[in-house]
């Protein structure tokens, strides 16, 4: 374990969760925990059923050791409203996929568009004259956002 894993680790029992409906195929807490085990992080990673209806009261509801949610449909618009700060990318789009608890109110991101982007890159289709999105959610606007 790294020093600076150590020093995360110490007395630092964070939450995280990915919200979302469905939610039950996602394999994010598998993911996320293998990487906390491997930095020796004693966070966990979970998820819930949370659904446009139930998003601001389960919001409202968690506790300070919650430090971040992972949002995928159809709580990306809300989670974007629901950010006192936003990056460029969030605010771009009106959408965010991440929220981080800051000392201000959570923060926003949308990590879909730069993730998009390289995924793009990386096929050697980043400056690719058409392209065709199907969709019309928040990934689809992200999408949009990538191939620009």
């Amino acid at each position: 374990m790294t020093t600076a894993a150590a020093d995360l680790s110490a007395g630092d029992p964070r939450r995280f969760e990915v919200w979302g409906s469905p939610i039950g195929h996602s394999l994010s807490p598998v993911l996320h925990t293998a990487a906390y085990d491997r930095l020796g992080l004693p966070w966990r990673y979970g998820r819930r059923h949370v659904d446009e209806a139930s998003f601001a009261s389960e919001l409202a509801a968690l506790g300070p050791e919650f430090h971040g949610l992972s949002l995928t449909m159809p709580l990306k618009t809300l989670a974007h409203d629901a950010a006192r700060i936003r990056d460029a990318a969030a605010t771009a789009t009106g959408a965010a996929n991440t929220l981080l608890r800051t000392g201000d109110g959570w923060a926003a991101f949308n990590t879909d568009v730069g993730g998009l982007a390289a995924a793009l890159a990386e096929i050697g289709s980043a400056a690719a004259p058409r392209a065709r999105i199907v969709g019309a959610g928040a990934t689809a606007t992200s999408a949009l956002l990538a191939l620009e």
